[in-house]
This record gives structure tokens, sequence and C-alpha cells, in this order.
């Protein structure tokens, strides 16, 4: 859910699965400058690998960290997304040789790294990171620690959204009560499609170079507080949650009311350009991006909870992170971590990032201070509202696991059996579960 990432992070790990597999077969690495001189103070150049969307938000938290400590510069490198993903994998691989100063990494992919190669990344403890651990949402947090130690500060903290068209919605006599489950979601989809031709959501049902196209499933599984793995490790993806998520996703699929996404990364911006998409199932970076990249639709869309399963049921969750973690073969750990430290634990750093490019922070005093506010763009709603609730819910804490790269793939393969062939949910992940279980070893629980 780049995730989950993630953006979807979740989405970029299959890009990289033949990479991963293979790197994270070799031993653990280590630090290839353990016998370097610890920089003491701030300064010299450090480097950031990154995509092109974060980028320019880093880059603009630069600016500010460059005035407020001279001597320094932060040069970022847009590597591209999914290919930062085997550079990385690469890098760890050969003992950290090659990396940068700082990367930005995946929830999907942190846990991996750290169980694979525990000397990849520096312990951000000793830099003070601790003092500004409560300053985050804790499961995110815990997702980037182990024995006590802290290798990674969230940068982008994506709850669920559902973002809809208001004048679709109207037009259909459509109203937020009647998609509060997924059960009156697909329903209303159904009277949309009648009433307006209009489709209510999309899917890239090939998957034809787009990881992303798992992400819908990966949501409502974790509103049942299930996901691929246990917190044992043992493969869930074809219990009855995921089963469950499969068929809802089916049914819709039958029904007719799911565009076809083309291979693309950028889904969301696509389907507001359609122009016949009712709503986005998507992330909480999403208003951000919406005002960003389109600036005409002031008012157009509102943003909700996401469905639950059940009446009553679950309706947060927190299905993507990012972090920036430092390299421990870095030769100026300090000068990176107080970057990081500024760019995402500091309200100026915050605001700078997000007032360029509208990613949602992780850093909950700006969240609650500076984001708690009416948005002209939503009709003077304060949208973030929706979000700051769930990171203040008991969300699920979702276990992606070194093999969750693997584990994505067997899902995405079922998923479009079902949506191509018509397969069954239930056989289609019990093959998907068997399959990667002989991959990893594993137990099906």
């Amino acid at each position: 859910m780049e995730g989950f990432n993630m953006r979807k992070s979740i989405g970029k790990a299959m890009a990289a699965t033949t990479s991963l597999a293979l790197a994270l077969s070799m031993a653990a690495c280590g630090s290839s400058s353990e016998n370097a001189e610890e920089a003491t103070k701030v300064g010299g150049t450090i480097t950031i690998w990154t995509w092109e969307q974060p980028g320019k938000a880093f880059e603009a938290a630069a600016k500010g960290f460059e005035e407020a400590n001279p001597g320094t510069t932060v040069k970022v490198e847009n590597v591209g997304n999914p290919a930062i993903w085997d550079k990385i994998t690469t890098g760890l691989a050969a003992g950290g040789q090659g990396l940068p100063d700082i990367m930005n990494v995946g929830i999907d992919y942190i846990g991996g790294y750290m169980d694979k190669f525990p000397d990849a990344f520096a312990d951000l403890s000793d830099y003070g990171a601790d003092d500004l651990k409560d300053d985050f949402p804790s499961g995110v947090m815990k997702s980037a620690t182990r024995d006590g130690k802290i290798y990674g500060l969230p940068f982008e903290v994506n709850t669920g959204a559902l973002v809809y068209d208001v004048k679709m919605f109207e037009e259909a006599g459509i109203t937020e009560d009647d998609i509060s489950t997924w059960d009156g979601f697909i329903e209303s989809g159904k009277k949309l499609k009648e009433k307006t031709g209009n489709y209510m959501f999309g899917i890239n049902k090939a998957c034809t170079g787009n990881a992303n196209c798992g992400d819908t499933w990966q949501i409502i599984t974790a509103l049942q507080n299930s996901f691929y793995f246990d917190t044992d490790g043992n493969i869930t993806m074809n219990g009855e949650a995921g089963v469950k998520a499969m068929e809802l996703i089916k049914e819709a699929n039958d029904a007719g009311i799911i565009i076809e996404l083309p291979g693309t990364s950028d889904d969301s911006s696509w389907q507001v350009q359609q122009g016949n998409v009712a709503t986005l199932v998507d992330r909480s970076y999403l208003p951000g991006v919406l005002k960003t990249k389109f600036p005409d639709a002031k008012n157009r869309w509102k943003v909700t909870a996401l469905p639950a399963v059940e009446e009553g049921g679950l309706r947060s969750v927190v299905p993507g992170a990012t972090y920036l973690s430092v390299a421990n073969a870095s030769k100026n750990k300090k000068t990176a971590w107080e970057f990081i430290k500024y760019a995402l634990g500091t309200t100026e750093g915050q605001k700078a990032m997000y007032e360029s490019q509208g990613l949602f922070p992780g850093y909950l005093p700006f969240i609650k201070e500076d984001l708690n506010t009416p948005d002209e763009f939503f009709n003077n709603e304060n949208v973030n509202e929706v979000f700051i609730k769930q990171l203040e819910d008991e969300t699920p804490e979702l276990n992606f696991t070194g093999d969750y790269a693997k584990a994505l793939k067997a899902m995405i393969d079922a998923q479009v059996q079902v949506l191509t062939k018509g397969a069954d949910p239930q056989k289609a992940l019990d093959e998907a579960a068997e399959r990667l279980a002989n991959e990893t070893g594993r137990k099906i629980a």
C-alpha cells in the first residue's frame, strides 16, 4: 500500500523482487567506515537517495537547513521508483559500498533490511532519536525499531483515505452514509454506473507494470486486522480476512464498477484526469497531491473515512509509510542525522516540505497544530480530521517481514486470476499461500 507503501511504498516491492531475493541471500553487511573518524560537527555534503516527488520536498527542507547550518550542502538524487530498491539492496549486499548518507526507505522494506542486514543502518538513538520518538505514531515507529534501536524516522505516514467526487455522488443520489461499509460502497457503485455511466474506483487488473494494483486488497485486509503474515511470521493471506477482501474486489469487478487503470505509478492523477471515476481509494497524501496537481478542482472533492468491512467495524488503517535512514557506511552521520531531525522533527522543516508537495507528514506536533484547520480547496472543511483520528485510533500493526516482496507478488498473481479469469478467491489465495510457503519455508497459519 509506495507499500503499501508505502507512497505507495507498498506497490514498489514487486519490481525489485528478483534483486531483493538475491541480495537477502548474501551475508549481512557491515559498515565500511568502522575505522573512520566520525564527524562531530555539522558540515560538508550529504547525499539523499529518493524519487521525484519526495525529492522535491527534501529540496525545500534543504534550503532552510543549509541556511541554518553554513558550510553544509544537501544533495538530493532522484534515483527513481522502483529503481531505488534495486540500488539500495545492491549497496546493502556489498557491505554499504556505494550507498548515500541518507536513504528514503519504505515500510515494506525496512523490516526485511533490518533483519537481514543488521549493520546496514546507523542507530539513530545514538544521535538523539529517542527524544523524538513520541512525536510520531507509535505503530509506525515500531516498524523502524529493533531491540530498542531506531533505524529510521517517518517521513510520510499514510493513513487510509476515501476521496469522492461531490458532483458525481449528488447526480447518483449517493451519500457518505451509503458508503460506510464495503457492501454499501459496492451497491452505491452499481447505482452510480446505472445512473451516470461512471466508475466507482480503479484497479490495474492485469497488473501490467504496476504493483500498486495490490493496494485495495491490502487496505481491505488490514481493516480486518490481518495481513500477509501474523506477528509470528506465519502466512495468513489466505485466511478469512484475505479471502473476504478478494471476494469484495471480485464482486465490484463483476458489477462493472472498476475502471481498468494503465500501467502507471500515478494512479490517482490518472483517474482524476479521466473525469469518470467517482472515488479514489488511497492514502492521506492524496488531498495534498490534488491541491498541488489540480488547483482548478477546488471544491470538487470530499474526504471521508474508509468503508468498514462489517457494520460498525474498523475504518482506520495505516497501510503505508516511508522513513529516512542513515547508512552505517556514511562518513558524515552527524550531519545526516541533523538534516533528518530538521526536516522531519521540526515544524519549520515539515512546513517547507508540506507546502512544496503536500505529502502527508508523520510529525504529530505539526499535524495537530498546523494541519488541523479548514481547507479552502475542500470547501473549507477540515479534511485532516479524518487522518488525525486514524493516527489516534488503535490501528493494526502490519507485519511486512523480509518476504513481503514475494508475498505481494503471490497475492497479485492470485488477484489477476480472479479479476481477469474469474478464478475463485479462496482457491486462488490458497494456491498463492502454498507457493509462498514453498518459496520461504514459512508455515501457513
